[in-house]
């Protein structure tokens, strides 16, 4: 197995994993390695990462090693991948070139695609390095979001405008949208283990959530607009007063 995914611990543990890894694969020194020729490295420049920027960096990774044995492509923070920036990575992560390694950072397995998950050996963080503490913030968004399922559209759009400071950042829009996503995830875990709401209904609610927040967070990452519009739209299209027993 060529391609590895590490998650969990917080941002620069996982970072750090993965660049100790590739100095592991190159055979090189740290100092050196940002200078390596066969190191690829691919972080946000923008809001996220697009698929222009991943066919140039398997372009690269498909060429002949220049100085070490092997060449490695490190996609840093992996969740900013856009949905074809993943689909385009699916063939190299089952079949990388010839000597050649992929390795993907994310803070949960969770936040990106199942088919690029299951093609990588998953190499979590020790919780003994310390772990991120969790945002409060987060654990607000993922409870309002039950909650905003169950309100009416009025009180959704009075919500989004009592928090309107928050919609306007894009940054945190995305992020919440990632914590509602993982939420979401949970919650259908709970089902499949007969713990949660097992009625038909309630499965085709997750389902279709799922699908509009994935819908939102392409269209907040690929353009301008206002998070706020995209946030008052999704909640448009949602059914009103959804109750999950």
């Amino acid at each position: 197995m060529h391609s590895f995914l590490i998650t969990l611990g917080s941002s620069s543990q996982r970072i750090v994993k993965a660049r100790t890894l590739a100095l592991e694969l190159l055979e090189t020194k740290r100092e050196q390695l940002d200078n390596c020729p066969d190191f690829i490295s691919i972080t946000r420049d923008k809001r996220s990462i697009g698929i222009g920027e991943i066919r140039k960096g398997l372009e690269r990774l498909s060429l002949k090693p220049f100085e070490s044995k092997a060449k490695v492509a490190l996609i840093e923070e992996a969740q900013n991948l856009t949905l074809e920036a993943q689909n385009a990575l699916l063939k190299t992560l089952e079949e990388p070139p010839k000597d050649s390694f992929l390795i993907l950072t994310c803070p949960n397995e969770d936040l990106l695609l199942p088919t690029v998950v299951s093609r990588c050996v998953n190499l979590r963080v020790s919780s003994k390095l310390g772990s991120e503490v969790p945002d409060e913030r987060e654990k607000i968004f993922e409870t309002n979001f039950f909650d905003l399922l169950s309100f009416s559209l009025k009180e959704r759009l009075d919500f989004i405008e009592l928090s309107k400071e928050d919609f306007e950042d894009r940054e945190t829009a995305i992020k919440m949208i990632d914590t509602w996503l993982l939420a979401l995830h949970k919650s259908l875990k709970k089902v499949a283990l007969g713990k949660g709401d097992k009625s038909i209904t309630g499965i085709k609610i997750f389902g279709l959530a799922g699908t509009h927040l994935l819908k939102l967070k392409k269209d907040l990452t690929l353009t301008n607009l206002s998070p706020r519009n995209f946030l008052e739209l999704f909640f448009l299209e949602l059914p009103e007063k959804i109750v999950l027993v």
